[in-house]
């Protein structure tokens, strides 16, 4: 927690920390700025070993020929540079090529690990190495992180664009100058990014490109790839030195809609009361915005739900809606499902009614009777419907499933009319608390067939004229 500001070297250097032949000390959160003479430097350390720096700041630095931010110069091994910052340094005299250093080592600076340090803004390099081998870990210069492994004596330097976007792609506003300051020299460079930085972008095909000073080049100069895009790194080794930026092509415009998947349930399935929704969306071009389930029940009374939701006892039909983050929607088909309590009760009725003007066959007169109940988690029962103006006697001969709420059944089952065919019938019957006209009701559709998505092909309801339904809720 020092500060070591505005040292002045008048014939020679000004430093603001410097350990020479200095080993095993931790220097955090001290601010070494505007230092400057012949040479001037924030923090230099000379023949020094197993130092950790950690926080410190290092800035604006300047000399008349030389300026460093944190100067390694001969012999410093085994130390540690975390979150430290060197940015703005600067020489007068443009120095002697490498005046303006953010970090520089020189000579023999070995097995020193560099992590999450900045240096940006620096005249000449953010990062200036030679006859050093170290390793630099998510370092930031300029706004762009980096990691990167190296053979000889390397430079790096964050850059703006050198020039508009190479044809069909779009750079990620990440440059890198890097120079050989050897003739041998190579080095793995290694790009991080954000999902933010890749929006809108073929991110598999996401690549580093070389300018050359004339043109963006994206093969021929190039060793081995690598691309992580779930750690979102992005890398190539180089042998030929300039700028270099990730840049990959922009994504067709999304026209697809999310396909929907539900997995829970399943269409005219019956399930026990407990059990949970399970749906979702995919969508491999934009991704998925948002997604919820319609639940309607047969009085026709929806909410929205989301996938794990637990219906209550009742007869649904749940349709699922996505969107994708390009706007397109997609809306799943109609899936009917019963939920039911084995230990709900029982039903019981009988009596007549005339159908109302938005039955099938109205007027005339309808006589039902039917019993319903679970007998060791099954559906039993049986009934009996007659609508002599439709010309129907229908006689259901099993029922397959049954929902008893407070006031009403539910039950779903199929028989024969006038003793022929196949016919799938749904009652609803209300009890009303008392018998005799005017309080209970009853509804009845029939399908041919056992198709029960298609509209019915007969149904008639109304409140009784006489008679009684019974519910028995458990």
């Amino acid at each position: 927690n020092n500060t070591a500001n505005s040292n002045y070297g008048f014939l020679w250097c000004g430093y603001g920390i410097w350990l020479g032949s200095s080993s095993n000390n931790t220097l955090t959160n001290n601010t070494a700025n505007s230092n400057s003479g012949y040479e001037g430097c924030g923090i230099r350390l000379g023949s020094s070993s197993n130092n950790t720096l950690t926080n410190n700041t290092a800035n604006s630095n300047y000399g008349y020929y030389n300026s460093y931010g944190i100067y390694l110069r001969y012999s410093n091994n085994d130390n540690t540079l975390l979150n430290n910052t060197a940015n703005s340094n600067y020489a007068v005299y443009g120095g002697y090529g490498n005046g303006g250093c953010g970090i520089y080592l020189r000579y023999s600076n070995n097995d020193n690990t560099l992590l999450n340090n900045t240096a940006s803004n620096n005249t000449r390099w953010d990062i200036y190495i030679i006859g050093s081998d170290s390793t630099f870990t998510n370092n930031t210069l300029n706004g762009t992180t980096i990691s990167f492994t190296y053979d000889g004596d390397v430079s790096l330097k964050g850059v703006g664009s050198p020039a508009a976007d190479p044809a069909g792609q779009q750079t990620i506003g990440k440059f890198i100058n890097a120079t050989n300051q050897s003739a041998d020299a190579w080095l793995f460079l290694n790009f991080s990014y954000s999902d933010a930085d890749v929006s809108g972008l073929d991110e598999p095909n996401l690549t580093v490109w070389k300018h050359n000073g004339t043109m963006w080049l994206k093969d021929g100069w190039n060793g081995a790839r690598y691309l992580d895009t779930t750690g979102n790194i992005v890398g190539v080794n180089i042998t030929s030195f300039s700028v270099f930026a990730p840049a990959a092509p922009e994504l067709p415009d999304d026209i697809t809609p999310p396909v929907i998947t539900i997995t829970t349930p399943a269409h005219y399935e019956l399930y026990t009361v407990g059990m949970r929704l399970n749906f979702s969306a995919t969508d491999s071009a934009s991704g998925v915005d948002t997604i919820a389930g319609n639940l309607t029940n047969t009085s026709g009374v929806s909410q929205i739900v989301d996938t794990r939701f637990e219906p209550e006892v009742g007869v649904y039909t749940l349709v699922v809606t996505a969107t994708d983050n390009a706007g397109n929607t997609n809306e799943s088909d109609p899936v009917f499902f019963v939920v039911y309590d084995p230990a709900g009760g029982r039903a019981t009725g009988k009596g007549w009614f005339y159908p109302d003007v938005e039955s099938t066959h109205p007027g005339g007169k309808a006589d039902f009777k039917f019993t319903t109940s679970y007998k060791k988690d099954v559906s039993t029962g049986k009934l009996d419907f007659k609508d002599k103006d439709a010309d129907i006697k229908l006689k259901g001969k099993s029922i397959d499933w049954l929902v008893i709420s407070s006031v009403s059944a539910q039950f779903q089952g199929t028989g024969t009319i006038n003793g022929e065919g196949l016919y799938t019938f749904r009652v609803q019957a209300k009890d009303n608390g008392k018998p005799g006209a005017g309080n209970d009701h009853f509804d009845i559709m029939i399908w041919n067939g056992i198709d029960t998505m298609a509209d019915p092909d007969y149904k008639v309801k109304n409140t009784i004229a006489d008679g009684d339904i019974k519910v028995h809720a458990k």
